[in-house]
């Protein structure tokens, strides 16, 4: 066997090793789907002590309670994520992706873990608020990390992409991994990022965890009776290269 065959080997098996613990690492049966509705005691959430008041609410408590849209559903016009169509719209609904309302309401909230829970169904404000939580209390980031486990199981997208950006710098190859399956599930856009250089071994490594992430957050909805998420395209991609074909042709006729 020469010494790139077994280089190889090597990467599949650091790659199997490697996926088992990315992903899931509470594989419990018995978990109840992200989508479910399951019944807590109210001050469990309600961002206080027993018997005591919250003076502000959270924008989670808020969308919760329903008293305050505050814009929190991506719409047309959205000034960060910049839609170009209704299809598209309901696209990043399904996805999860919070609006610029629901990021600027987030960032001005210390990010508490009565912020996210899945048990209640998961909305995007709510993923904002994990990762927020992941930054802020790197000492039990593993506890935001699984609601947006959860929230990945739930059809989130977006929740793919935050789990890659939380591990960065850090963790290039597992970053890249992630943003690889959110393109895998259908966000074309995922491929447009700035990323950190990969050396040809990183690269395969990186292919190769994210379709096994795909493969696991597959797995648990089977074992939940859930559907497959399957591939969820994102629509405005042949707008987009269109776009970039027009640009290409004024930088030729200009240089001409």
């Amino acid at each position: 066997m020469t010494s790139r065959q077994t280089w190889i080997l090597g990467v599949v098996a650091a790659a199997a090793l490697i996926a088992g613990l990315l992903w899931f690492k509470n594989d419990r049966t018995d978990a109840p789907a992200s989508d479910e509705i399951v019944a807590v005691p109210n001050s469990e959430y309600s961002g206080a002590p027993d018997g005591a008041s919250s003076a502000v609410e959270s924008p989670r408590q808020r969308s919760r309670s329903g008293k305050e849209e505050k814009g929190y559903e991506v719409s047309m016009g959205d000034p960060f994520l910049e839609p170009r169509s209704e299809a598209e719209v309901e696209w990043l609904r399904r996805n999860r992706y919070p609006s610029a309302a629901a990021r600027s309401d987030a960032a001005q909230f210390m990010a508490s873990e009565l912020d996210f829970d899945h048990r209640d169904g998961i909305e995007a404000i709510e993923i904002v608020a994990a990762e927020q939580y992941a930054r802020q209390h790197p000492d039990n980031r593993e506890r935001a990390v699984e609601f947006l486990n959860e929230a990945a199981i739930s059809g989130s997208t977006y929740a793919l992409e935050t789990l890659g950006r939380l591990h960065g710098s850090a963790d290039p190859v597992t970053s890249e991994a992630y943003f690889r399956a959110a393109a895998h599930r259908g966000d074309w856009n995922a491929h447009l990022r700035v990323k950190p250089p990969l050396t040809s071994e990183q690269e395969m490594l990186a292919s190769l965890l994210a379709h096994q992430v795909i493969e696991n957050l597959e797995l648990q909805r089977r074992r939940r009776g859930l559907p497959a998420l399957g591939n969820d395209q994102r629509p405005g991609l042949d707008q987009f290269l269109r776009q970039i074909k027009e640009a290409e042709r004024a930088a030729a006729a200009s240089r001409s």
